[in-house]
C-alpha cells in the first residue's frame, strides 16, 4: 500500500483517533485538556470533541485517576484511549498500571482493551518532560514507538483494536514532520 507523502505524523495520529471513534462507539478518549479549544498539550486531539462531544472527556490532573478510570471503563466493555501529556508523568500512573490494569489478565483471565498515548522528546520543556522511561515499562506493558518510517496510522489503529493494554509513545519532535516513504 503506497503512503501519501503529504501526511504528517500528527495528522495520521489524529486520523487514527477520529476513525476509531467513528467506527466503534465503545472508543472513548480521556485526558487533560484534550477537548477543544485546547486539543491536548500538542493539539493532537484538536477538533475531535466537536465531532464526538460525549466521547472526548477532559479529566482532572491526576494520571493515576485517569488510568484507573480507563481500567474501569475497559472492564465495562469500553475501549479507552488515554492521553498522558508526557512520558515522564507515566510514573504517576504506575501503581494503577502495574497493580490493577495488568493483573486482570493474570488473575481473572479478563482482557482489557486500553491504549495509553504519551509524548516524549520535547527538551524545550526541561529535563522532567523528555525522559525515555521504557526501562521501567518494558517488562510490564507492550510499548509501541512509531517513527517517521512507520505507518503511524496503522500502528495506532492496531493498538486501539488490541485486546490488551498498549503504551503508544509518540515522538513530540515529529508531530510536524512529514512521513517518509518506506
Amino acid at each position: 500500500m503506497a503512503m501519501d507523502l503529504s501526511k504528517f505524523y500528527i495528522t495520521e495520529i489524529r486520523r487514527a483517533l477520529k476513525d476509531s471513534l467513528k467506527e466503534d462507539e465503545k472508543v472513548i478518549l480521556l485526558g487533560e485538556d484534550i477537548r477543544d479549544p485546547f486539543g491536548g498539550c500538542f493539539k493532537v486531539t484538536m477538533g475531535l470533541s466537536k465531532q464526538f462531544p460525549e466521547r472526548v472527556i477532559n479529566t482532572p490532573i491526576s494520571e493515576a485517576a485517569i488510568v484507573g478510570l480507563s481500567t474501569g471503563l475497559a472492564l465495562r466493555g469500553f475501549k479507552p484511549i488515554v492521553e498522558i501529556m508526557f512520558y515522564d508523568f507515566m510514573t504517576l500512573a504506575l501503581d494503577q498500571i502495574l497493580n490493577q490494569m495488568m493483573n486482570f489478565k493474570k488473575l481473572w483471565n479478563i482482557d482489557l482493551n486500553i491504549t495509553i498515548r504519551t509524548a516524549i522528546g520535547n527538551e524545550s520543556y526541561g529535563a522532567t518532560h523528555c525522559q525515555n522511561l521504557d526501562y521501567i515499562f518494558r517488562d510490564i506493558i507492550t510499548i509501541v514507538h512509531p517513527t517517521l518510517k512507520d505507518d503511524v496510522y496503522l500502528l495506532l489503529k492496531s493498538a486501539i483494536q488490541e485486546n490488551k493494554p498498549i503504551l503508544f509513545v509518540e515522538e513530540s519532535k515529529l508531530y510536524k514532520e512529514k512521513l517518509k516513504c518506506r
